[in-house]
């Protein structure tokens, strides 16, 4: 039988290692499981928790990899974090550039002179749509607060429109987006020089990556919302 102490062990092993709380909860349960099993068949929690951790060893090793965090992470982490974003990249991709797409030819159907003001509508719908997402996501600010560790593995993806901000300058330029207008004849025509393709391929990549971030962000919210709801008996145990 295991005592609260001995959990307690396991859990403080775990939440040092830097895992985000839902990734903890999850392995908690599988070593719980372990040493159990390994006490049942007869031996002490010191042993069976030592050869728990061993096997455990390779997965919890301790890397840095500036490009899944900025402080150092588990290999564990970054195998979830890589297959997520994998994942996610391949379902949001193909959406963000059809947006990309109807942006386009939205574009390409109205007056030049009308320009500006579809802009100016994008930048309008980008600042209630952040707006709206904070609100939803006051509960989990506050939620995450009282806690060292981060909440879920899906927090960073969730973050992304914050980081978008930067786009808006990009979005609101006029110049740029008349220019792209002014090619469009080019491109009908496949007339177009080396400057009208760097135009629009510089475009297409800007934008495409802030609708790719847009569409990562809502695919994972709801992920992120359910990942807090299963592990609330865990958040309870380590307050």
């Amino acid at each position: 039988m295991i005592t609260i102490e001995q959990e307690n062990i396991i859990r403080n092993y775990l939440l040092n290692k830097k895992l985000t709380l839902d990734i903890a909860a999850e392995i908690y349960d599988h070593m719980l499981t372990q040493v159990a099993l390994l006490m049942s068949e007869g031996e002490s929690f010191e042993v069976a928790w030592q050869k728990t951790k061993i096997s455990w060893n390779d997965e919890m090793k301790t890397i840095y990899d500036v490009w899944y965090s900025f402080d150092d992470i588990t290999l564990l982490m970054k195998k979830i974090k890589q297959r997520y974003l994998r994942s996610s990249f391949t379902k949001a991709f193909p959406i963000a550039l059809l947006i990309w797409g109807i942006h386009v030819a939205l574009l390409w159907s109205i007056p030049r002179e009308w320009v500006e003001g579809v802009q100016v509508i994008i930048c309008v719908i980008y600042f209630v749509a952040l707006g709206y997402w904070v609100y939803r996501s006051k509960d989990l600010f506050k939620l995450q607060r009282k806690y060292t560790n981060r909440l879920s593995v899906y927090q960073e993806f969730v973050m992304l429109p914050v980081f978008t901000g930067g786009f808006i300058g990009w979005i609101g330029n006029v110049n740029a987006w008349n220019r792209l207008y002014d090619i469009r004849y080019s491109v009908f025509t496949s007339s177009f020089g080396w400057k009208d393709v760097f135009i629009f391929s510089g475009m297409t990549v800007m934008m495409a990556l802030f609708y790719l971030c847009m569409v990562i962000s809502a695919i994972t919210i709801r992920k992120y919302r359910n990942s807090i709801i299963q592990i609330k008996p865990f958040l309870q145990k380590i307050q």
